[in-house]
């Protein structure tokens, strides 16, 4: 055994699940059929599951890893357990996933009534990520009912930055 081969992973959502194939191989790049142990299994985020891969079968594994953080150009690296072989992937992006909530920088007190104001407003992912490719719009309420507007603009990069005004005080 002198090094682990991974296959080619493209660009992966934050917190999905996908699959990874890592290979046992000699000097010349030839499966070491033989080989049946484990490997530790790491990626630039830190945030990589599971730490370890199960037993490889005629020098291979397959199984499902996910990643949680946003990281462009990711690399993931195995390294034999009962050993000092390692392996490393082609680097990949992991990006955010699907929109899950948004979320709303925080908002000095105290507004006055009918006097416009800044706010922020990032789309989120499940694992807190924004969503930079996330150009449509939210919908916006208040406890008066009186927020204007009522819908924000497209987003772009997946926030919007704008005024806003609620017309009717509340305490």
């Amino acid at each position: 055994l002198d090094h682990f081969a991974i296959g080619t992973i493209g660009t992966k959502a934050a917190g999905v699940p996908f699959t990874i194939t890592v290979t046992a191989q000699d000097f010349n790049n030839n499966r070491v059929t033989s080989f049946n142990g484990t490997v530790t299994i790491v990626d630039g985020t830190g945030t990589l599951t599971p730490a370890t891969s199960g037993a490889f079968d005629l020098g291979q594994w397959s199984g499902d890893v996910t990643i949680i953080q946003v990281m462009s150009n990711d690399q993931i690296t195995v390294t034999n357990t009962a050993g000092s072989q390692t392996g490393n992937s082609n680097n990949f992006d992991v990006v955010a996933g699907n929109i899950d909530h948004f979320e709303i920088s925080n908002i000095t007190t105290p507004k006055t009534a009918g006097v416009p104001f800044t706010v922020t407003i990032a789309a989120k992912d499940a694992n807190n990520s924004t969503v930079t490719g996330y150009t449509g719009t939210a919908n916006l309420s208040d406890l008066t009912g009186t927020i204007d507007p009522m819908v924000t603009p497209n987003f772009t990069n997946g926030e919007w930055i704008g005024d806003v005004t609620i017309t009717k005080s509340y305490t």
